[in-house]
């Protein structure tokens, strides 16, 4: 099918001028912005879906504007093929129709509770958020109380002493919430873990402040000793206070570094309740591979959607379940002799008696799903639906991130056949990542179609890291799979049987 799409470009190229194709990667230019395409087939539905992205570096920042002038470009190229055309393919005509994205989802009431007053406070996420950025994050202080919280922040650092200008500021930013200790030296930290352990009554959290290298050399590799001993750490570059922390008008950077410290001492300030339409179920289990050039891992991660239950969020993860991925299709195969352990495990982190939804963050076969949800029911465990979720299938981008006065409370979505929908978590436009929605497909049941209620589920997951308050609105991933993707960045030793991570220090 790709090369009958190629072809047909071929043939609208010989006659419009407005863009020019490049052969060797299948690439099209227009206005010089470099668009890519993807074909996806949709069986169950006799479909294929063609999408069109502008070209792009995940991970770089780049500017707004050059931003949204590739998506535009993008939009126009679409306009010059029209909302149909046609596609031979082995003599058979293939009719390709465009479609509009005309359906929102409105979070607005969505509500947000304060949790360090006595009696909880409701506000409805657009207030809340309204107002914390109308305030400067001012609101996010007041409401916090600024007062101290019996935290030690104990801080390590190998290039910064007490008389460093970095060191006051952080020190005095720090001060509002807590006791200061430091800086000690990086290699000091592991023989004062032993202070932490027995430290009565304070909450400590150990900070570590230094130049960006030093997270990829020393802090990245301790920092899963200190998780798995339950001890809460953050690291904050002296770039990031000379850079974002120290001008004042940066007052969102000091709301971000405080809400994810106070939510990894467990002082979780303010949480996004879940909606009404997903309290049915007791909550949501991801699985997830963990590749890394060292480790071939597999990871769980059970998030409870029902309020008030004070039950620890952890991940856990095997170094016992064997699987191949197969890159191209996104797919995962997991060792059929190991589906049985699997539900073992499963069973241990979730318990009995449940009723639950997965998250897949790749596709699986579809013989060996049914098999663990068959195992699953055996062990008291029913499953209700089963979601793959992905950010780089059938990418496209559309008008609405680019729009002026855009709502940033609604969230445009898609369903495409029985299964398959696409959802812009992600409202503000900030970096290239921002362009394109999620991809969600219905894996489980086959009786069953995609719904509404089915992606009100994904956005709370996406929208409960309201500890990242400054960019809240540009969130594109679903909590337990941005916990994975950075677990994969992080050196994770060889490890025997289970390795058991506390969910809230890997914010």
């Amino acid at each position: 099918m790709r090369s009958a799409i190629w072809e047909m470009l071929v043939k609208i190229a010989e006659k419009n001028n407005n863009f020019t194709l490049l052969s060797l990667n299948q690439e099209i230019v227009y206005n010089d912005t470099h668009i890519f395409f993807r074909v996806r087939d949709i069986p169950e539905d006799r479909l294929y879906l063609l999408s069109f992205l502008p070209k792009g570096k995940e991970n770089t920042v780049q500017k707004k504007e050059n931003i949204k002038i590739a998506v535009k470009d993008t939009i126009d190229f679409c306009n010059i093929l029209g909302d149909k055309f046609n596609v031979y393919v082995e003599n058979s005509l293939i009719e390709f129709e465009r479609k509009k994205i005309n359906n929102y989802l409105d979070i607005s009431g969505w509500e947000v509770t304060s949790q360090l007053t006595d009696i909880p406070e409701k506000i409805s996420f657009k207030h809340f958020i309204y107002n914390a950025k109308k305030s400067k994050y001012e609101y996010i202080f007041k409401n916090i109380g600024n007062k101290k919280m019996n935290i030690d922040f104990m801080i390590f650092s190998n290039s910064l002493d007490k008389n460093s200008d970095e060191f006051k500021y952080f020190s005095n930013l720090l001060e509002n919430f807590g006791d200061v200790e430091g800086p000690y030296k990086i290699s000091s930290s592991r023989e004062m873990m032993e202070n932490y352990i027995a430290s009565g009554y304070k909450k400590k959290i150990l900070i570590f402040v230094d130049k960006r290298e030093v997270f990829e050399n020393e802090y990245k590799n301790l920092k899963i000793y200190y998780d798995t001993n339950r001890i809460p750490t953050q690291f904050v570059s002296i770039e990031t206070i000379e850079e974002k922390l120290k001008p004042k008008k940066l007052k969102g950077v000091h709301a971000n570094l405080i809400l994810e410290i106070l939510t990894k001492v467990g002082l979780k300030p303010f949480v996004l309740r879940p909606p009404e339409d997903i309290l049915n179920n007791d909550g949501i289990l991801c699985l997830s591979d963990i590749e890394t050039t060292k480790s071939k891992l597999f990871g769980l991660l059970f998030t409870y959607y029902k309020e008030g239950l004070k039950m620890n969020e952890d991940v856990q993860i095997y170094n016992d379940i064997p699987y191949q991925i197969n890159e191209d299709e996104d797919k995962i195969i997991i060792n059929e002799d190991k589906i049985i352990l699997l539900a073992e495990k499963i069973k241990m982190l979730v318990g009995e008696r449940m009723k639950i939804d997965i998250v897949l963050t790749r596709e699986w076969d579809k013989e060996r799903l049914k098999k663990l949800i068959k195992e699953l029911n055996s062990k008291g465990i029913e499953i209700d639906k089963v979601y793959h979720i992905s950010s780089k299938t059938s990418r496209f981008t559309d008008e609405y991130i680019i729009s002026d006065n855009i709502d940033l409370n609604k969230h445009p979505y898609i369903i495409v056949g029985r299964k398959t929908a696409f959802l812009r978590t992600s409202t503000e436009l900030r970096i290239y990542y921002s362009i394109s929605p999620l991809f969600i497909r219905l894996a489980f049941p086959e009786s069953r179609e995609i719904d509404e209620n089915d992606l009100i589920k994904i956005l709370w997951l996406v929208r409960k890291r309201i500890y990242r308050i400054q960019e809240i609105y540009a969130l594109k991933l679903p909590e337990p799979i941005y916990i994975f993707k950075n677990l994969r960045k992080i050196y994770l030793a060889r490890i025997e049987g289970r390795l058991t991570l506390p969910l809230d220090l890997l914010i």
